[in-house]
Formats: structure tokens, sequence, C-alpha cells
């Protein structure tokens, strides 16, 4: 059993690594360990010292003293073990532990080993910083490696190879546009919704603005809420609680969102995304009851902005662009002016990359325009800047219709006789005779009087048509019988002289051009309107015109008279009763040789 006192541990400092020896140790190496036992006090006295240790050792306060089985590790063997030292255990920050004590200046390779270190683990340290500030400046920006998922970043690592390094950066470049496009989009989409939405909230319950049961109005006085957001909203008090009115949404949210996209050229997208709902959300200032003309404005400084940064790869979406402007110059505003030129700058300027190559996109522009021109609020001068774009269109100012979507659309192929000029003028007529049939029935009539016979030249010509041309103008001519039918539904006796004005200057000449008169469709439905004028009419007390047109074609034994015993036998077998007793009885005053021929066709039908 050991007399030996229990051992002390210094205050202040970390035990000393301890060995312990067999207790039978041999008095033969007693003086070896004495010997051993001064050099390791001595060892530990100046490493203590080194740790910055609170209290000195001395040899008359030495713990260890006349302790046998107690060994303490060479000096060597501590400056090794780095793993207990507070040197080690705080790389991002090494100093010492006591403010007296200058630190050992670090050694070449520490110094290495520290700037590793701190590459990996984005912590530099005060001695290196200064060293490193130039390289790091150096790197671009946007090329640095995002953090793992982990939380732990990753080394960067070059490419042995030039090749393979410069993919890689064209590879992260790529990676940022997309992202950048990606929040392009998705910003444009919620400024959007916000105009588009009642009071600009999509929620029912925070456009509905009520804050009487809300936590935070409960907890915070209104002198913690921002005086900004108090002056940006208006407040307003009811019996059962307060309401928030929350502020309307304007276009100039839009408008920025533009702009601050516009300005970064580097990672901008082609073509705009979503421009379909920009469009339509840009043209809510014109369409609403109360237009605002500032709102006006920042809808047309957008739209400008658009048309000159962003281009557009499809004609259908230039062709877009150019509806928008009519739509919007159809409303009455001060900027009218404005729209109407930047519809000549999407059509005509020098840069613009929408061509009328197609039937479609030269019928669709065409019926536009028309429309805008019918609209009874432009002044003289917006009227003939409105017409003057229908002449050159018309005239192929917005490019030239291909062989090849000519031959697509009719299904015919072209021959020696046709010209462009020709069929262009065709589908040009077509178009203004589309918007007889469609749209409000004040505008159907205006086009009507004022336009079909100014742009509808007469035919000068009786050279028979071409098989294209004749399938050209026959869908002309059905378009016009059409539209006719359609108006009559309405206040047929209005239109009737003006339709048949129509029927026997401009229909029957062209009709006696085609090559192919027997069966044609545009002769049967021309006939079916001249019948229904008759009826209305003889319904009226009036019948002067449409009679001397039914008995000329029955005396003359005209295709014509072939056509309209054919319309009437086809009015008794599809047409219920009571209008076929209406028609015929719209036939008793014709001329009595007239009402045996056409009795006579139609009997057996009977």
């Amino acid at each position: 059993m050991s007399l030996l006192p229990p051992i002390k541990r210094p205050s202040g400092g970390r035990p000393l690594r301890t060995a312990s020896v067999d207790s039978t140790i041999s008095d033969k190496s007693q003086h070896s360990v004495d010997t051993l036992r001064g050099e390791s006090r001595k060892a530990s006295k100046s490493s203590v010292l080194r740790l910055g240790g609170v209290h000195e050792v001395t040899e008359d306060s030495d713990p260890f003293h006349g302790k046998d089985i107690v060994d303490s590790p060479l000096a060597e063997d501590l400056t090794e073990n780095k793993d207990n030292d507070p040197q080690y255990l705080d790389i991002a920050t090494p100093r010492p532990l006591r403010p007296d004590v200058n630190p050992e200046p670090p050694s070449p390779s520490r110094a290495r080993w520290d700037t590793i270190r701190r590459h990996i683990l984005h912590s530099p340290s005060p001695s290196v910083t200064q060293s490193l500030a130039p390289s790091l400046q150096s790197i671009p920006k946007p090329f640095t490696s995002p953090l793992p998922a982990g939380g732990r970043p990753g080394t960067p690592k070059s490419s042995r190879f030039p090749k393979l390094g410069m993919r890689q950066v064209v590879d992260t470049a790529r990676e940022f546009a997309l992202d950048d496009m990606r929040k392009f989009a998705l910003e444009l989409e919620r400024a959007c919704v916000q105009l588009r939405t009642p009071d600009g909230i999509p929620n029912r319950s925070l456009r509905e603005g009520s804050i009487g049961g809300s936590a935070l109005s409960l907890s915070l006085p209104q002198s913690a809420i921002p005086a900004s957001t108090i002056s940006s909203t208006n407040w307003s008090k009811h019996s059962g609680g307060s309401t928030i009115i929350p502020p309307q949404p304007s276009v100039l949210t839009l408008l920025r969102t533009l702009e601050q996209y516009e300005a970064s050229l580097l990672h901008l997208p082609r073509i705009l995304p979503h421009e379909n709902q920009v469009l339509s959300t840009l043209l809510v200032p014109f369409m609403v009851p109360n237009p605002s003309e500032r709102e006006q404005d920042y809808a047309l400084t957008a739209f400008t902005l658009i048309i000159k940064t962003w281009r557009t790869d499809l004609p259908e979406a230039e062709l877009d662009r150019c509806l928008w402007c009519c739509s919007a110059a159809a409303r009455p505003s001060g900027i009218r002016a404005k729209i109407i030129g930047a519809i000549s700058t999407l059509l005509f300027s020098r840069d613009a990359t929408f061509r009328t190559e197609t039937p479609a996109l030269l019928q669709t522009i065409l019926q536009a325009l028309v429309l805008l021109l019918s609209t009874s609020s432009l002044d003289p001068g917006e009227f003939e800047s409105v017409k003057g774009l229908i002449l050159e269109v018309w005239n192929g100012g917005s490019g030239l219709i291909s062989k090849e979507s000519i031959q697509q659309e009719f299904g015919t192929p072209f021959s020696t006789s046709d010209t462009e000029n020709d069929i262009r003028e065709a589908l040009a007529i077509e178009s203004i005779l589309k918007c007889v049939a469609y749209g409000s029935l004040k505008s159907r009539a205006w086009v009507l009087r004022n336009l079909v016979e100014e742009y509808w030249p007469v035919p000068t010509s009786t050279k028979a048509l071409s098989a294209l041309s004749t399938k050209a103008h026959s869908r002309k001519i059905c378009t016009f019988a059409h539209a006719g039918l359609q108006l009559l539904e309405f206040d047929g006796l209005d239109y009737c002289s003006t339709l048949l004005g129509i029927i026997e200057t401009l229909v029957l000449p062209e009709v006696a051009r085609f090559s192919k008169i027997k069966g044609n469709e545009a002769m049967r439905l021309v006939v079916l309107l001249v019948v229904h004028i008759l009826c209305l009419e003889v319904k009226e007390g009036g019948m002067s015109r449409s009679v001397r047109l039914i008995t000329q074609w029955i005396r003359d034994s005209s295709p014509w008279k072939f056509e309209l015993e054919g319309a009437l036998c086809y009015l008794i077998e599809n047409y219920e009763l009571s209008r076929i007793a209406r028609v015929f009885s719209s036939l008793v005053p014709l001329p009595g040789d007239v009402q045996k021929s056409i009795m006579a066709a139609c009997f057996p039908k009977l």
C-alpha cells in the first residue's frame, strides 16, 4: 500500500498527462526515475508557460515531488501531442491565452495549410486575409459555386483541360440566365394577376379587408404600424369594426417590372414570357368604364418598351401586338394618335418583322383596321390615318403573300394567268365583307354602306378567270351573301336597296367570268338572298328591283334560271311549311310566264 499523499491538480491549468508505474519497481531504477522526474518538471514548467497557464509551477510547490508511481511524458511527446493543445482548437482565430505573450510566427508549411483550410471553410484568418484579397477579387462573382444542400461548401475544382473549363463557365452562366428568366416570368405573372384580380388581391378575405378579429390588429397599436403602410392604405370605420380598403392596382407595377429586367441586358430573355397575358393586362385601362389617362399612358409606355426590347419569332405573335393597338385605339383616349403611330411602326418600319405572307394574316390585320375605321369617335385626322394604313396593307406594304400559302388555302395550283395581286385583292375584299357579317349591328351597317362599294372595284374585263381565281372570287361572293342574309334577319328593309345594288353592279358581272358556273355555291347563295329580299319587299309593298331581276333570269334562260329553280326546290325540301308558304306567296306579283316556269320546276317537289 502506497504512503504517498493524494495527487493535487494545479489550479487554473489542465491536468498533466501521467503514467502509472508498477509499485514493485526495483531500487536499482530509482536513480533513473528521479532523473527523469526532474527533467519532466522542467519541461512541464516550460510547457505550462507556453500554454499560458495562470499559475507558474515552482520547485517548492511541485505536486509531483516524491511520487514514485507517477511519471510525466517527455517534452518531445507534449509538443507532438496537438490534439489537446488549445492553440489548435480554433483554427479561425489563432490567438494566445494570455495577452502579454506573443504567439509564435507560423511556419511556411503552417501558413500553407491555413490557406487551404481558409479556402475550404470560407473563414479566413486575419493573418492571411490581406494576402488573399487580390486573388479573391479577381474571381468573377456570378460564377462562384453556391452552397450544397448539406450546408458544407464544395471546393471549386478547376478543369485540367482549358476546353472543359470554358464549358463549365458556359454551363454556369446558362444556369444563371435560366434562373433569371424563371424569376422574370414569375414576377410578370404575379403583376398581371394583381392587376386583373378585383382590388388587386386574389384572396377574398383580404379583398374584403376586415381586420376586426385579426391577431395583429388586436396586439399592435396603430402607432406600431409603419407610416408608409398607413399612408398607402385607406381606412374607414363602420359600426361593426374597422375595414381596410387596399390601394387600387396600377399598370405602373407591371411597367416597373419590365423596366427592371430591360436594364439587365446580360440575362435578358429573347422572348417575353407570358406575352399574351401581359398584353391582355395592358388592355385593361382602355376597357374599364371610367378610364384613367395616366393608366393608359403607363400601358402605352409598357407596350412601347415591349416592342422595342423583345422580339418575336412567330408572325402570329407580331399580329397579336398589332391587334392590341387596334383594340386600344378603338376606345376614346388622348393617346389614340400615338397608338395609331405604333401600328404603322409595327407594319411598315425598316426593322419591322411582321409580314402578311399568308391569307390568314392579311385578312386578320385588315379586319382589325376596318373595325377600327368604323369607330364613330375617330376625328378626321385619325380617320384618314387609319384609311392610309388599310391602303398600304392592301397594296402589299406589309409583305406579299407567298404562292405556297395561296395554293394551300384554296387547294389549287397557280397557273400562268394567275397573279398575286389579283388573289390579294379578292382576299382583301373578303376581309371587308367579313366585317359586314360579324360585329355590332351599327358597325356592320356602316361598313356595308361606306366601304364595300369603295374598296370593291367594278369588273372591267370579261376574260374568264382561272380555276384558282374562280375559287378566290367565289368564296368572296359567298361571304357577301352570308353577310346579307344575316343583316336581313334584323331590319332587312333598310338594307335591301344597298344589297340589290351590289348584286347588280358587282356580283353578277364577276360571276359571269367564272370558269365553272353550273353548281356554283356562290350563285345559289345569291339567289337565296334575292328571294329573301323579294319576300321582304312584297311584305312592305315595294318589289320593283327584285321582281325585275328574277324576271330577267327566267326569261333569258341564263344559268341564273337553273340556280333559281334549284334554290326553290332546296327550300321545299329543307324548310318548314310556314316559310315555304311565305316564299311562294311572294312569287304572286311576278309575271304569269315567270310563275308558270317556276311552278313547273318546283311542282314535282311539292
